[in-house]
């Protein structure tokens, strides 16, 4: 590898990849929806509506809608293998950058969709009918139609004029608690492990937020090749790329630029990505400030905070001093709203089954991801059984510390049972 150091901005050349790292103007801080301020997200919202109305520049509806048919059109390309991180992080750069030349102020949301895991419909800032709201859930077909009726994806439509559709199940709707993501950043070797752990998580959010009509008919997030019409993709997706990010930090000589397991094993970081047109090394670290050899001069200056966990709509009231040990990740701030775990201690209380992911959703997106429908199949539920190992590990690690240490708290255990991980992931 060669470096050149020219005053402030370093050169590096490795392979076939030419990175400009240079200092930050400014950091962009993606913040949790529910720890942004009133303005900030007012700001947000102004600027998504704004670009809905701006020309498109690929004979879409608009220039938000462009970013749906990118999305659509690569989807075979870089899902359920090793671009899936690393294009993500491209692509919801791209789409902030977008809305900050219209406010310069705006940060990409994300939500933290592990903290809800199990009651997702308590996050009543974002999932919830008023003005600063994405809206509900779609009325069931009928004469007046189906587009989400409030907040502000109210009545939006995708390019083909068709309604924007969110259908979830109020009485089912689940997705995978952060008792999996705080320990696959805590203990995943490799990018591959990481990313490979992400899939079945990633996949069910999208299955349950987007759910089925009664009449058959999908909503949007459950098509891969639709689940970017809805601003729900940005949040969600930011939050994949906020768990990649912390397990970037958490070691660095694990998921830093240039270690070994920075990606995908047997693959050279100087591949080009589809429809980017530069490679894979440039874009693996987020906030490094490498400026995208596009021409855009556009820098990656993008980090997250941590969610606060004390929203103004939960009533976790659990903030311990963990975050303030050391530098490294904590699992302070990937705590779920309930004390997860077996139940059979005093101090947990029992996490519902997850559902899988549907044998539907892996048929109707199989053709479109340019998988067979069974090696589709046999790659979520490879993932999805290792996360059940991950919960029923935890699980039966915690109640060994609490029983074994009874003046410990939840938290204190949680945090012991992540960072002194015994088992193969």
């Amino acid at each position: 590898m060669l470096l050149c150091i020219i005053g402030n901005v370093i050169w590096t050349l490795a392979a076939a990849s030419l990175a400009i790292a240079a200092t930050c103007a400014k950091m962009c801080v993606r913040k949790e929806w529910r720890d942004m301020s009133d303005n900030d997200r007012h700001h947000f919202i102004a600027a998504i509506q704004t670009m809905r109305n701006k020309p498109s520049r690929r004979g879409q509806a608009s220039l938000y809608h462009d970013f749906t048919d990118i999305h659509a059109s690569n989807v075979n390309s870089v899902h359920h293998n090793r671009f899936f991180l690393v294009w993500h992080r491209e692509f919801l750069a791209r789409f902030e950058a977008e809305l900050q030349k219209i406010d310069a102020s705006v940060c990409l949301p994300y939500w933290d969709t592990g903290f809800d895991g199990q009651h997702p419909l308590y996050n009543n800032l974002l999932i919830g009918n008023a003005p600063t709201c994405a809206g509900t859930k779609s009325p069931n077909p009928n004469g007046a139609g189906y587009c989400i009726p409030d907040g502000f994806c109210a009545y939006w439509q995708n390019s083909n004029k068709d309604c924007l559709v969110r259908s979830y199940n109020p009485s089912t709707i689940q997705f995978r608690d952060n008792t999996v993501y705080a320990t696959l950043i805590q203990n995943s070797a490799s990018y591959d492990a990481l990313s490979d752990g992400l899939a079945a998580a990633h996949d069910l959010v999208h299955a349950q937020l987007g759910g089925t009509m009664s009449n058959g008919s999908p909503g949007d997030m459950y098509m891969v090749t639709k689940s970017s019409n809805d601003i729900m993709f940005y949040f969600h997706h930011a939050n994949v790329d906020r768990i990649w990010w912390r397990w970037q930090k958490q070691n660095p000589q694990r998921g830093g630029r240039n270690s070994s397991t920075a990606y995908s094993v047997g693959y050279s970081t100087s591949e080009v990505m589809p429809e980017w047109g530069f490679s894979v090394y440039n874009s693996l670290m987020g906030d490094d400030g490498t400026v995208i050899p596009d021409g855009s001069k556009r820098q990656y200056c993008s980090q997250y905070q941590t969610f606060s966990q004390t929203g103004r709509n939960s009533n976790n009231a659990r903030r311990e001093e963990l975050e303030a040990r050391d530098g490294k990740f904590r699992t302070h701030h990937c705590l779920s709203r309930e004390p997860l775990g077996s139940g059979k201690h005093p101090k947990t209380v029992t996490r519902r089954v997850i559902p899988i992911v549907s044998d539907h959703w892996i048929a109707v997106n199989a053709d479109s991801l340019g998988m067979n429908r069974t090696a589709l199949k046999n790659k979520v539920r490879s993932s999805e059984a290792r996360l059940d190992r991950i919960i029923r590990h935890f699980d039966e690690d915690l109640d060994e510390y609490l029983f074994a240490n009874e003046e410990a708290n939840y938290d204190r255990a949680y945090h012991h049972v992540v960072q002194n991980w015994k088992h193969p992931l």
